[in-house]
């Protein structure tokens, strides 16, 4: 909840979004999508929703956008 810095909150759902998405000797990564459904389905039980909204919201316009070369010039 609340009593948790909000430091804490944002750090917990970044490692998360990390470890989803690097392979682990049990299991393979997962790709980045299926990754911030698993943190939207848990937002508001294991994390804090807000954080989780935010975090997404950039992931979706900053990150994806640096996995796709931009388009050339004409």
């Amino acid at each position: 909840g609340k009593s948790i810095p909000l430091g804490a909150r944002i750090i917990a759902v970044v490692e998360a979004f990390d470890a989803m998405t690097r392979p682990r000797p049990h299991r393979e990564a997962l790709e980045p999508e299926a990754a911030i459904e698993e943190l939207r389905r848990c937002a508001g039980t294991q994390f804090d929703s807000q954080v989780v909204a935010v975090f997404t919201q950039l992931y979706e316009s900053v990150f994806r956008n640096l996995e796709s070369p931009p388009a050339p010039q004409p």
